[in-house]
């Protein structure tokens, strides 16, 4: 789910001080993910006339949701497929991200550095490299704007960094958000105003808002202050009253530089929350947190495409589209299979085999969970 957030202030600290010193399941939707749907105005950086309302809640009677933590028994997930699919999907008119997206990750916490989170930080690069274009996340392309656009189904690897506790073992979302503006301050990570960040926590580290109790991860959006405007600018041929006028032309005008805006997440360990975040203890890549990660990575991402400013496409309930799907992996439609390792899984990416959470295919309002279209 998405949560929207401005950082006015903190930003235009953030961006003027230098940055500290630094080593180099359950609301998923965020992965589990906040429903708190804005605060204020926020307009597309490419469109800046497409949104501009601001969003003043959920509808009437509508309940804030931030629930994606994995419920227990077969008969919960039975009650939670039941509720996501007894409301349509609807579009409330906002943009979608039609341009391919670069995703950066900012491994947070106690991982390790690079050597020593190899075989984690591999499993991800792989995911991240082959999930564009799969039949899984081309499902998101039947989410189509005002403007008859779909999500772009490219998704690039942009890279990686490692923040070891930079911003403490605490993490608000205004820090998670704050150690991202920290990477690109530093150099770690590019600054993609087309990319999507995502922070991955280890399992000491805490997401204040409701890691572990409330979501697995989430996705949200944080504006950055624009640059000071230009000055303006005489008209052409005025050269200090030479032609004989009295007073200058009018200046041309110059319009004045907008915020723009990045687009971040939080997905932290599964090991901190015991079975909540995760199916099984060991995935079909072997034991540790990536195959229950990636998982949420997915569900994010998918969010991330189809509802950027949290005003495109979720149900009456506040359900972005992967939220409507939670903990569904196809069981009962027989497409789940063991793994050479054991592990259970449903799709091949690249050679690899991963568990991945259904996805919701959207067709004028109505839907379902399905893995793929076949």
């Amino acid at each position: 789910m998405l949560v929207r957030t401005s950082l006015p202030l903190l930003l235009l600290l953030l961006l003027s001080a230098p940055p500290p010193a630094t080593a180099c399941r359950p609301r998923s939707g965020v992965a589990v993910h906040h429903t708190g749907r804005a605060l204020g105005a926020v307009a597309s950086p490419t469109d800046p006339d497409l949104v501009g309302t601001p969003w003043a809640g959920p509808p009437p009677g509508v309940a804030e949701r931030a629930s994606s933590v994995r419920p227990q028994g077969y008969a919960s997930l039975l009650a939670l497929a039941a509720e996501g699919t007894a409301h349509p999907m609807l579009y409330h008119g906002g943009g979608v991200l039609a341009h391919p997206i670069t995703v950066y990750y900012l491994w947070y916490g106690g991982w390790g550095g690079p050597d020593a989170n190899a075989a984690a930080s591999a499993t991800v690069e792989h995911f991240t490299t082959h999930l564009g274009g799969s039949p899984w996340y081309g499902l998101t392309g039947g989410y189509v704007d005002a403007k008859g656009r779909r999500p772009s189904t490219v998704v690039r690897y942009g890279g990686a960094a490692y923040d070891a506790y930079s911003r403490g073992k605490a993490l608000s979302d205004d820090a998670i958000a704050a150690a991202v503006v920290d990477a690109i301050r530093r150099g770690d990570l590019p600054d993609d105003p087309e990319g999507v960040y995502l922070v991955l926590g280890s399992a000491d580290v805490d997401a204040t808002s409701g890691f572990c109790r409330a979501y697995c991860g989430f996705h949200k959006v944080f504006t950055v202050p624009p640059p000071p405007p230009p000055p303006q600018q005489a008209a052409p041929g005025w050269s200090g009253g030479g032609n004989g006028t009295a007073t200058p032309p009018t200046p041309t005008p110059t319009r004045p530089p907008a915020a723009s805006h990045r687009f971040y997440g939080y997905i932290g360990d599964p090991a901190r929350c015991g079975e909540l975040c995760r199916m099984q203890a060991s995935g079909p890549n072997g034991p540790g947190p990536a195959d229950a990660m990636v998982s949420i990575i997915a569900h994010e991402l998918a969010e991330t495409v189809t509802d950027p400013y949290a005003d495109a496409w979720f149900d009456a309930k506040g359900l972005e589209g992967p939220d409507k799907c939670l903990w569904l992996f196809g069981e009962g439609a027989g497409r789940t299979y063991a793994a050479p390792n054991g592990a259970k899984a449903n799709m091949v990416l690249g050679g690899r085999h991963y568990l991945v959470q259904a996805n919701w295919a959207v067709s004028g309002g109505v839907g379902r969970c399905v893995i793929d279209l076949n």
